[in-house]
């Protein structure tokens, strides 16, 4: 794994530029065929993201939601690996809520869930 031991803040106000700015960077590196990923946590950025990979709020909470069950049902680790690499524990637990089609035993609702989710897809 590569050492990143510098880290730079970049702070203004909104609508000063600092999203335009970050994407000028991140095609600079794209051009130099380097892997770039830009991940956002608002719906208003202004990534392009031809050239590399992006995450961004605007794919809402069903981008994660798709993300960790396919990573659960395909047996990957990346999630765990983010985590450790982030600091965490190599631990995820899950809040299961109840809906009103809730019918009949847990294992029968989880199952028509996951097809109804893969119908979805």
């Amino acid at each position: 794994m590569e050492d990143f031991s510098e880290v730079n803040f970049l702070v203004g106000v909104n609508g000063s530029g600092k999203s335009r700015l970050l994407n000028t960077i991140g095609q600079r590196y794209v051009k130099r065929n380097k892997n770039v990923i830009a991940i956002s946590n608002t719906v208003f950025d202004k990534f392009n993201s031809r050239g590399y990979k992006k995450l961004s709020a605007r794919g809402g909470k069903e981008f994660l939601k798709k993300t960790i069950v396919n990573s659960f049902l395909n047996g990957d680790n990346n999630i765990y690996n983010i985590l450790e690499y982030l600091g965490y524990e190599k631990e995820v637990t899950t809040l299961i809520s109840f809906y009103s089609d809730f019918e009949g035993d847990f294992l029968s609702y989880f199952l028509r869930r996951i097809d109804k989710y893969n119908k979805a897809e």
